[in-house]
């Protein structure tokens, strides 16, 4: 299984350095912000096909820009809802993905307990094409965004053994950012 089209990079290598891959805190620091923006629309897509229970409406807000804010701001290591919503105001990355949206902490807590299991999956999502956007940088392949967006083929291959271990960094994530909200509501 190729994981992009006209490619040597296989499932196979990938799923191997899945597997053993050290993930940063802070994904900006494999991926400029712009580019990740786009890594987490393309992976909140692939992570609402899988949810057919994924609603367009939150308390009032538009479900998919909520999610791809939370998204984004887990895979750089800003978990405390307040601090997103901090975020969704100041930082122009993080307003686009909310699609202008200004959620309070406490909406953006409350979708998080909701809908768990989609951000885990929209998560798991970011890490498969981050790692194969820093595979293919790695491997000296000149390629620009439009061209690996349009060559990118990921049919079934989050069922493959090999890429469960990428729910382990995104589990790590939600944690985190139940433990960060936790402390700012005790404090």
């Amino acid at each position: 299984m190729r994981l992009l089209k006209d490619s040597s990079i296989d499932t196979y290598g990938i799923a191997c350095k899945s597997g053993s891959a050290s993930f940063p805190d802070d994904f900006r620091d494999w991926i400029s912000e712009d580019g990740l923006a786009r890594m987490t629309l393309t992976a909140i897509e692939k992570a609402v096909d899988e949810s057919p229970e994924f609603p367009d409406r939150f308390h009032g807000f538009q479900s998919k820009a909520i999610l791809s804010a939370l998204c984004y701001c887990y895979s750089v290591g800003i978990y405390d809802s307040h601090e997103i919503q901090f975020q969704i105001l100041n930082n122009r990355v993080v307003a686009y993905l909310a699609a202008k949206w200004r959620p309070s902490g406490h909406d953006l807590r409350l979708f998080r307990r909701e809908y768990k299991k989609v951000i885990e999956s929209g998560l798991r999502w970011l890490l498969l094409i981050t790692l194969l956007w820093k595979e293919v940088q790695s491997l000296g392949m000149q390629m620009s965004f439009d061209d690996f967006f349009s060559q990118l083929e990921l049919e079934g291959v989050m069922d493959w053994k090999p890429f469960q271990s990428l729910k382990e960094d995104s589990y790590q994530r939600i944690l985190e950012a139940v433990a960060e909200d936790t402390m700012t509501m005790d404090e």
